[in-house]
């Protein structure tokens, strides 16, 4: 199982997934040893940017005692994360501009540090507005065309008989 452990290092905070697996002899069920393992995810790019495809996010954070520990995307300059964290605190998910940002719980360190993935994409309302215009202006332009035409021959029947016998009264 892993386990998260958080903590400062060199004056920044650094999250670490250790995970330790045992060494046992097969013969008698002893275990000799352990073999512990880990990597620090401040330095994990790849892994977050593997997440953030696979969430389909533009951008991607790890969030840890309200500070990002890394951050992939525009996440960092895009919002002030001090405003997003108030703004997540009661719900999982904020409209900031036109900007969806979504907290989901990851885990928790050992201490007991909650450890937040908030993700950033374009909120979906943009888009499908954008969408509904594209659908819907070819029908409509159609429709406001047929309604052109059906009205000028409404109003040709409805004039054309005054005009034309104001056109014999004047020969």
């Amino acid at each position: 199982i892993w386990q998260l452990y958080s903590g400062e290092l060199n004056g920044e905070l650094t999250l670490i997934a250790a995970q330790s697996i045992p060494i046992v002899d097969d013969s008698d069920g002893r275990v000799l040893g352990r073999i512990v393992g880990g990597f620090v995810l401040n330095d994990s790019i790849s892994l977050l940017g593997e997440l953030s495809r696979a969430l389909d996010a533009e951008s991607l954070a790890l969030v840890s005692r309200n500070q990002i520990i890394a951050a992939v995307g525009d996440i960092r300059q895009a919002v002030d994360l001090t405003q997003l964290e108030s703004d997540l605190a009661d719900r999982s998910h904020a409209l900031v501009g036109d900007r969806l940002y979504i907290r989901s719980p990851l885990s928790a360190d050992v201490a007991g540090v909650p450890v937040y993935v908030v993700t950033g994409r374009p909120g979906e309302t943009i888009e499908n507005i954008q969408s509904t215009y594209k659908d819907l202006f070819a029908p409509f332009l159609l429709y406001v065309i047929a309604g052109s035409l059906f009205a000028a021959y409404a109003l040709h029947r409805v004039t054309s008989p005054a005009l034309h016998r104001l056109v014999s009264y004047a020969y």
